[in-house]
């Protein structure tokens, strides 16, 4: 090694030797020992030390004058305690992309949540990635997503808040969409890519039946959640019904593109028998009564501050036709959170009909089968503005997402975002059985206080809660720390990965290595605005 190589090393062993890490601290102590002996050896030799058949003659060399047999010892989990279960993870299987190298030994670290649940080594492809702002997160996401996007899978970030991975998507040829005031707009009654599934299975008619149900259903929805949303209420009954039977009207209508909210509010407000008995009115004056509410909530979408994002046409429909698709949600003004809201759930929306009719597609012979990868990044926005849409549709996605051909990951900071979820004791139950059904959870750094909650939903052993606590505390330097000089934080890229069911059974702690191709890439440069 090199003189700077070798500083380095000493430095990383200076750190680990006064951990809080039983049996590990001692090992590395003597690493740091057996290093320091070494480079005295050779300094007073004038070069590389002597290595004989059993080692070298200098302290921590290993020097061993006989081979000895080592004892063996057999016994039960009961007798010989300690042994089982390992307090830390050993290796982990050559099996998916390469992530970083093994904490404790350096080996390999490898993963793809797919591959691992083709090998039955996971019961779901789901993977939640939970840990301290600023540790690398969505680093570790960009690895993962990299590496399934070489295995030709299209990986879609569905509420990219910051954004994280809009560098990324450009340089892997992409696609990018902006919704946001004077960027793309979304037309909450366009079917798109269901629409054009609809069109080319016309000659199935069965098929085609189902699947304009499913486009009815769909677009219902995408208006339900955010007329919820403007009114922090629920729809009526009724009032379900008048937006169906509205929504039945304008598909009679012949138009070359999709209708949009102000052509569905001049349906309403024209009236007619089939929406009088949609609200069980005889009258045209108690027919505009009863439809009041629906009639200003549609108002407000138009002349509001969503107008501009959803009364209009979709100015850019999602593309399955490209590696990655990256919806960049950060031109959504974060102080109005019903709006991001808004945006975000009508995007998780788009996307898994996109994904939906491609499958309708590749079902039917027309296209060949695509995995996608879901990524929901800043999960918490979605949860703090809108708890009862985004624990409803997440638990629906989180149950169902092998049947819909999708690896699903989500990102948040906390278990609290989960469990200060508003609507009572059932939606926080909800939305916690998030992380029990997601099979492989990656913990960064975290504080005790977190390791607390996390209690009954993901459990760790001593070590590994050592670990958690170490990576998250970055001592403050001394004098010697001038202007100009950075601090390398204890924890950043440090990951413990948890697969198994067993309370008991210990993760795979390791460090997210990013190539240097990557780094100079910038794709990975998350803090750009706050560099000199």
């Amino acid at each position: 090694m090199t003189p700077d190589e070798l500083d380095a090393a000493r430095e990383i062993l200076e750190r680990r030797a006064d951990s809080r890490i039983p049996i590990w601290n001692t090992l590395w102590r003597r690493r740091l020992v057996a290093l320091n002996a070494e480079t005295d050896t050779k300094d007073a030799l004038g070069g590389e030390s002597q290595v004989y058949a059993h080692g070298r003659p200098i302290i921590g060399g290993g020097q061993c004058l006989s081979a000895t047999r080592l004892p063996e010892i057999q016994g039960t989990t009961k007798q010989v305690q300690g042994l089982w279960p390992w307090s830390v993870g050993g290796g982990s299987p050559q099996l998916g992309g390469p992530i970083g190298q093994h904490y404790l030994h350096g080996r390999p670290f490898y993963f793809d949540a797919l591959d691992w649940f083709r090998a039955n080594l996971m019961s779901a492809p789901t993977q939640i990635v939970l840990g301290l702002n600023g540790y690398g997160k969505s680093s570790l996401v960009r690895r993962l997503a990299t590496y399934a996007v070489s295995r030709g899978r299209i990986v879609i970030f569905m509420s990219d808040c910051k954004p994280d991975y809009r560098t990324m998507t450009e340089l892997y040829g992409g696609q990018v969409i902006s919704p946001g005031y004077g960027r793309s707009t979304i037309n909450l009654l366009d079917p798109g890519s269901l629409g054009e599934a609809l069109h080319q299975i016309e000659h199935l008619p069965e098929q085609h039946a189902v699947l304009a149900e499913e486009i009815k259903r769909r677009t219902l929805l995408n208006l339900t959640i955010v007329i919820e949303l403007l009114r922090s209420s629920g729809l009526r009954d009724y009032e379900s019904s008048l937006l169906s039977a509205a929504l039945d009207l304008l598909l009679t209508q012949d138009r070359d593109q999709p209708p949009i909210i102000s052509d569905l509010l001049a349906v309403i407000e024209n009236g007619g028998p089939a929406l009088m008995d949609a609200v069980s009115v005889t009258h045209h004056d108690t027919y505009l009564d009863e439809t009041r509410a629906v009639r200003r909530s549609l108002k407000a979408i138009i002349d509001g501050p969503m107008g501009s994002l959803f009364n209009g046409q979709t100015t850019d429909p999602i593309n399955l036709g490209v590696p990655c698709i990256d919806i960049d949600v950060s031109a959504v003004p974060a102080n109005n959170a019903i709006l991001r809201a808004a945006v975000m759930l009508i995007s998780w929306q788009n996307a898994f009909a996109a994904i939906e009719g491609h499958h309708v597609l590749s079902d039917n012979g027309i296209h060949d089968k695509v995995v996608f990868d879901l990524i929901g990044d800043e999960l918490w926005q979605l949860l703090e503005a809108s708890p009862e849409h985004a624990v409803s549709y997440i638990d629906r996605v989180t149950r169902t997402n092998r049947t819909s051909g999708v690896v699903l990951t989500l990102v948040t900071h906390s278990v609290r975002d989960f469990k200060r979820v508003a609507g009572g004791d059932s939606n926080q139950g909800r939305a916690t059985g998030f992380i029990e059904r997601c099979r492989a959870k990656f913990i960064g750094p975290v504080t005790q206080n977190e390791i607390d909650e996390m209690r009954g939903i993901i459990n760790f052993t001593e070590t590994e809660e050592a670990l958690l606590q170490e990576w998250s505390e970055t001592p403050l330097p001394g004098e010697e720390f001038v202007a100009g000089d950075r601090q390398s934080l204890s924890g950043l890229g440090c990951f413990i990965l948890k697969t198994s069911e067993s309370d008991s059974a210990p993760g795979i702690p390791f460090r997210v290595h990013l190539p240097e191709y990557e780094k100079q890439t910038g794709i990975h440069a998350t803090s750009v605005r706050l560099e000199k």
